[in-house]
């Protein structure tokens, strides 16, 4: 029942957005602070969080990039991994969010996390943030998705820069 209530939550997320993108005078487009902000609960690494949704926490794996790992019992922790961690911590710590599904891909991944691009009030791009500073990669899973070019964009900027991860020693 609480997946049910997520999928349609996501779907009126969708609808609302695309409405937002096609107005005309007759409609009312809502500023950033009209739009439904969650509370973050936790941050468990770099590109995953809990929000605090109507229906209960929601477990929010950030869509389109990938944050080198952490968790020793999932693999070795990767070099930047715990200043991903932290960068993200320090971002959305104390802070409500906007999610956005993609249509493109699936709502949930195989953990039943929620996938979404998660947004700041300010309608800052955390996801596109973390690429852009050096914090995480660009992350196609199966098929393109809406935002793949501008992180890509990002992604050669930050290698460019050598910024963050992509200072790693090799």
């Amino acid at each position: 029942m609480k997946r049910l209530i997520l999928v349609v939550i996501a779907l009126v997320a969708i609808f609302t957005g695309q409405n937002l993108l096609q107005t005309d005078s007759t409609e009312t487009v809502l500023s950033p602070q009209e739009m439904a902000y969650y509370p973050v609960i936790s941050i468990i690494d770099g590109d995953t969080i809990i929000v605090d949704t109507p229906e209960g926490n929601q477990t929010v794996r950030l869509l389109g990039i990938d944050t080198p790992e952490v968790d020793p019992s999932r693999g070795e922790v990767e070099c930047y991994g715990k200043e991903a961690s932290e960068y993200t911590r320090s971002l959305l710590t104390d802070k409500t969010v906007r999610l956005e599904t993609d249509e493109t891909q699936e709502m949930f991944d195989k953990y039943d996390r929620l996938l979404a691009y998660v947004y700041l009030p300010q309608d800052a791009s955390i996801n596109e943030q973390l690429v852009r500073d050096g914090f995480a990669r660009e992350y196609t899973y199966n098929k393109p998705y809406q935002y793949q070019s501008l992180f890509k964009k990002a992604e050669q900027e930050a290698k460019s820069l050598e910024k963050g991860l992509w200072g790693c020693p090799k």
